[in-house]
């Protein structure tokens, strides 16, 4: 009885898309993991109030509640009405 060996023919197409494949996954590792981070620029306006300022700022809350535009002001969503909120103890079994 006459052995037969299997042999596997690799097309040439097969082994440039594999190792373009991997080219590209290897790249994609380096640059994700290992290049160097670009530094990042950022031209802010010159209009722009900086923090300090910002926070130099004093806010009476109860001179806005107590002006007449927030007194004015309406509500026009209808108040929210609480119902059952389930059992007393949701862990035992019904």
């Amino acid at each position: 009885m006459p052995e037969f060996k299997a042999t596997r023919k690799t097309s040439m197409f097969t082994i440039v898309v594999s190792v373009f494949t991997g080219l590209i996954l290897v790249l994609a590792a380096y640059f994700l993991f290992f290049a160097a981070e670009a530094p990042i620029e950022i031209i802010l306006p010159k209009n722009l109030v900086s923090v300090t300022e910002i926070s130099k700022i004093q806010f009476d809350p109860t001179a806005v509640v107590g002006s007449a535009a927030f007194k004015e002001l309406k509500a026009y969503t209808p108040a929210k009405i609480m119902g059952p909120s389930g059992r007393p103890n949701p862990f035992v079994p019904f």
